[in-house]
């Protein structure tokens, strides 16, 4: 059999390796190389962004091969009719790839330690998730999607083979999203962000309010869910913000500036010193604090990176001109 490695040769194609490891994922033992294909979508943004191009092409493909459009021509025999619509799916996501079909197309069962058994269907889970305070942390989900949640940050969710739900209680996250054509809906606040496979934020704020920035691909963001209104479709590069009352809120352009913050890393334009201190403070294991009348007041412009308070707090010391001191609980004193 041919193995797909976690980090294939730099002289392979992206696109050319999305196809494989799509085809590999159709067997019913598709979980055991799990894995590796999470490795290799982590390695490198360009690698998801193939994979899911293809699994869009994949599930386009099957809704063809389904659609009413293809009638029954007279003599035409149903099976002879539904083998060439696989056929058409397989030529349309594999290409060039097409000979690797054979290799890595799935067997009836599973073979483990002698005995056969049937694959087992994963496509049923749910949990909770929290990051209460800390790093941001990246998961990977059932379904191959990855979740980074910033800190103080919970979310739930609950997959079945129709749909695949997700609820953000608290903070943010930022979704990259595994095609799988199946919808993938974010609720928070009184709205929903619906996407088969693309990359956002959500964040939802201690008042209710929730803003949607988009990265790649496209969402449809339904802003009431008690009175329900047209959805909103975002493009690549843009932003929403709605609240509980305003939900005929414009369209915006994302700044950059704001989705650097899986990273670590926040941009802030003339902030308020107590400001940037007090959230970096969220990420922090032992507290920056604010010495000296009119400190906390000084405003700062540029970027920062947050999750590190002993580096954030030498990085301050030096724009303002300030002294740093360690005290011996761990709390960091900025002072002039």
């Amino acid at each position: 059999m041919t193995n797909l490695p976690a980090d294939p040769a730099p002289d392979l194609d992206p696109r050319t390796v999305a196809a494989m490891w799509l085809a590999k994922m159709q067997r019913p033992d598709a979980e055991r190389y799990r894995s590796d294909l999470d490795a290799w979508l982590a390695a490198d943004p360009a690698n998801l962004s193939a994979y899911n191009k293809a699994a869009g092409r994949f599930h386009d493909a099957k809704m063809l091969s389904r659609s009413t459009r293809w009638q029954r021509a007279p003599g035409d025999r149903p099976g002879h009719r539904t083998q060439w619509a696989l056929v058409a799916i397989v030529v349309v996501v594999l290409g060039a790839a097409w000979p690797l079909w054979n290799t890595l197309s799935p067997p009836a069962t599973i073979e483990t330690n002698g005995r056969q058994t049937a694959a087992v269907d994963t496509s049923v889970s749910s949990a909770t998730i929290e990051n209460q305070h800390g790093a941001i942390s990246r998961r990977r989900l059932p379904d191959g999607s990855f979740v980074s949640l910033d800190t103080q940050s919970v979310m739930r969710f609950a997959f079945n083979p129709k749909a695949r739900d997700i609820w953000l209680d608290a903070g943010r996250a930022r979704f990259s999203v595994a095609h799988d054509g199946r919808p993938f809906i974010v609720h928070a606040g009184t709205g929903t962000v619906t996407a088969t496979g693309t990359v956002f934020d959500v964040a939802l704020a201690l008042g209710g309010s929730v803003q949607v920035r988009l990265l790649e691909g496209g969402v449809d963001v339904q802003t009431s869910i008690a009175r329900p209104m047209p959805p909103r479709k975002l493009k690549a590069g843009q932003a929403l913000t709605f609240t509980r009352i305003d939900h005929a809120v414009p369209i915006a352009a994302i700044d950059p500036r704001d989705i650097e913050w899986v990273d670590g890393m926040m941009a802030f334009e003339s902030a308020p010193l107590s400001e940037i201190v007090a959230i970096a403070n969220r990420y922090a294991r032992a507290p920056i604090r604010i010495e000296g009348s009119g400190l906390p007041d000084m405003r700062l412009s540029g970027r920062f990176r947050i999750d590190n308070s002993d580096r954030l707090a030498a990085n301050l010391a030096q724009s303002l001109d300030l002294t740093v001191e360690h005290q011996p609980s761990g709390a960091i004193i900025l002072r002039r």
